[in-house]
């Protein structure tokens, strides 16, 4: 393949952006608790937010980019609205995020600056009263308005739900609730299980396990 076939290939590839170094909620099968605590607490603590001229490296190079990091939350980077600011409205983008520690007028800037080249991914594990089961700190109910808040501002939401033992009751229930909310479900079916207690009490039955190297993931288009 030629070199400008190649960069075109790749141009055309959405990759993950580890935009910060922060979260504050507590996930138990996290990168931040399931390494070496050692090892992940110096890669966080000589890490921290991107900076804005790379964004715009990233921007000007890839069609799409994922803000889901593996050891951060993207909305906790502290310029992540000027973030969203420098973004190409002729591309895609995808915010992951727990949702949690922004006030409704950060959300109300943030959606004016997304439009519809961005979509909000927010991951809420089960409804709001089983979500910070795992997503410990995780201020579930006020997530849960602020999607129908993006909703409102004609924002595409994801309910990003990873299937746990202590929420796969709730599937078909949330399968109505996005229906009503106008929410696209993407139903998780996680590979992260460790092998220990913690892990083996937050698996789910074989049925909502991934048959895969990589998480299953259903969306639910309504």
């Amino acid at each position: 393949m030629r070199y400008n076939e190649y960069v075109n290939e790749v141009r055309k590839k959405s990759v993950n952006v580890d935009a910060s170094n922060k979260c504050i909620v507590q996930c138990p099968l996290c990168e931040r608790h399931i390494t070496d605590k050692k090892l992940i607490a110096q890669k966080i603590k000589s890490s921290g937010d991107i900076q804005i001229s790379t964004v715009d490296k990233l921007v000007k190079f890839f069609d799409s980019l994922n803000f889901c990091g593996t050891i951060s939350d993207p909305i906790y980077h502290k310029n992540f609205l000027e973030v969203l600011s420098r973004l190409d409205i002729n591309k895609f983008y995808r915010v992951n995020t727990n949702g949690s520690g922004k006030t409704v007028d950060w959300y109300l800037k943030a959606f004016e600056l997304s439009g519809k080249h961005v979509e909000w991914a927010f991951s809420l594990d089960g409804l709001p009263d089983t979500s910070p089961i795992y997503r410990i700190n995780q201020k579930s109910y006020e997530v849960w308005e602020m999607m129908k808040l993006a909703i409102s501002k004609n924002i595409r939401v994801v309910w990003k739900y990873v299937i746990f033992s202590h929420n796969e009751h709730q599937i078909d229930e949330a399968i109505e609730l996005a229906k009503k909310n106008k929410f696209i479900l993407e139903l998780v079916k996680s590979t992260r299980w460790p092998d220990d207690e913690v892990a083996n009490k937050l698996k789910p039955s074989e049925k909502w396990l991934s048959k895969n190297t990589d998480n299953d993931r259903t969306q639910y288009n309504i």
